[in-house]
């Protein structure tokens, strides 16, 4: 699977780890992403050609504040903006990853089996 890795986001907490935006049709600019319709990105700890299931970020959020700042100037009626917390990489029941079957995102997993899959 090809991601696309445009290059580092700044996060602060996160005690200078550097993390990436990868995933579809994105534009990270210091601590922005920018994000056309239909896209959508994961968290990672390296920026990579490829998908790499034990290099998403983890946010130790126990205890902690996460905030965010949306511009919704240009977005249209109808148009979902969501943040999910799930913890990947998918797994088979055997305990290995599993891409799933979404091409532009493997390895997610949520309650509702998007992209095929449970998560563990």
């Amino acid at each position: 699977h090809h991601t696309t890795c445009q290059g580092e986001i700044q996060m602060s907490g996160l005690g200078g780890t550097p993390v990436y935006a990868t995933g579809s049709s994105h534009t990270p600019s210091g601590t922005r992403i920018g994000m056309p319709h239909n896209s959508g990105v994961s968290i990672t700890q390296v920026c990579s050609s490829t998908w790499n299931p034990y290099k998403f970020m983890p946010f130790p959020l126990l205890g902690q504040t996460l905030s965010f700042k949306v511009d919704l100037s240009k977005v249209s009626c109808g148009c979902n903006l969501a943040v999910y917390f799930v913890l990947e990489p998918a797994k088979h029941t055997n305990g290995t990853s599993s891409e799933g079957n979404c091409d532009y995102s493997p390895y997610y997993c949520d309650a509702n089996q998007v992209g095929g899959q449970w998560c563990p």
